[in-house]
């Protein structure tokens, strides 16, 4: 299945390989990061790792993966872009163990199969200040 516009996974990238490869470009970028870059990187794990609902006012972008839109039950998922306006919606579906967060993007990644058998933390809301 082709990808979601915007969405940065390749064709035919399923949900692990485009973490590993994430990993890698991050690894790249973290050697070649100013340390300005490093500070607010940082910063960003450091606010993420309550694993609060992105407000509204954001610069935080959110994907979610789910089964191809024409799924033939094969099981691949394609990474969906989550408008602002549905965060909250499905935030509360995602635990902890299913919410990744990137500090070098600035982007969440909301993907079930992470962890299949997790319990959604169902209400984990924030204020829109950030």
């Amino acid at each position: 299945p082709l990808p979601k516009k915007n969405s940065g996974q390749k064709h035919g990238e399923d949900f692990k390989v485009f973490f590993a490869h994430r990993a890698l470009r991050n690894k790249e970028k973290e050697e070649k990061e100013m340390p300005s870059q490093q500070q607010a990187r940082l910063g960003r794990e450091h606010s993420a790792m309550n694993h609060h609902i992105p407000g509204k006012s954001s610069t935080t972008h959110v994907f979610e993966w789910q089964p191809n839109d024409d799924d033939d039950d094969d099981g691949f998922l394609l990474r969906h872009p989550v408008t602002k306006a549905c965060i909250e919606g499905i935030w509360g579906d995602y635990s902890k163990e299913t919410r990744v967060f990137d500090a070098f993007s600035n982007q969440w990644d909301l993907c079930r199969a992470l962890n299949p058998t997790s319990i959604p933390d169902s209400d984990d809301r924030e204020d829109d200040d950030d």
